[in-house]
């Protein structure tokens, strides 16, 4: 008896089998976002690097993330006068966003987060097996770079030239 029901439970959980990941993708597409929020920072600061007011750097450095492995990043680095100010990511396997860098300085920490264009705050939903609702409609997230303030009650800020400057400024006790 306990054979065949063993044989049964099997059968139905390898025919609900969860679709398989492409890790190495996932990989590359949060290696290619952090590059363009490099691109973007160095964008923002443009003025300042140019007549060599910041001196604006990439590093490398090794991530190590379940199912991703240890795998080399950049980390972006800002000098401004005696003060460094980095761009450390965190990681792309979180809960509840599609990314972490962190901003830190020599007064604090910002973080910003990969998360869905239209979100201001976190927003997790949890389902489990077939309890999900099934007229749920699953939207594609927009994935965009914003700024989030300290748990417990975080909101999110979209990233632009004045709200990365903003940030800088605090993290750098300015």
């Amino acid at each position: 008896m306990a054979t065949d029901d063993f044989a049964a439970f099997v059968r139905r959980e390898n025919e609900q089998k969860a679709p398989s990941i492409d890790w190495e993708a996932k990989r590359e597409r949060w290696v290619e976002r952090l590059a363009q929020l490099y691109d973007d920072v160095a964008e923002y600061l443009a003025e300042f690097t140019d007549s060599g007011a910041i001196d604006l750097r990439r590093e490398p450095i090794t991530l190590r993330e379940e199912y991703l492995g240890a795998y080399e990043v950049d980390k972006l680095v800002l000098t401004i006068g005696a003060r460094v100010i980095e761009l450390r990511p965190i990681g792309t396997l979180l809960i509840g966003s599609a990314g972490r860098v962190d901003i830190s300085g020599p007064r604090g920490v910002a973080r910003l987060v990969l998360v869905d264009r239209k979100s201001d705050r976190p927003n997790i939903t949890i389902s489990i097996g077939s309890d999900a609702p099934k007229s749920e409609v699953t939207r594609i997230p927009d994935w965009t770079w914003k700024l989030a303030t300290q748990p417990p009650g975080i909101r999110y800020t979209d990233l632009n030239q004045e709200s990365f400057q903003e940030a800088v400024l605090e993290v750098a006790g300015a």
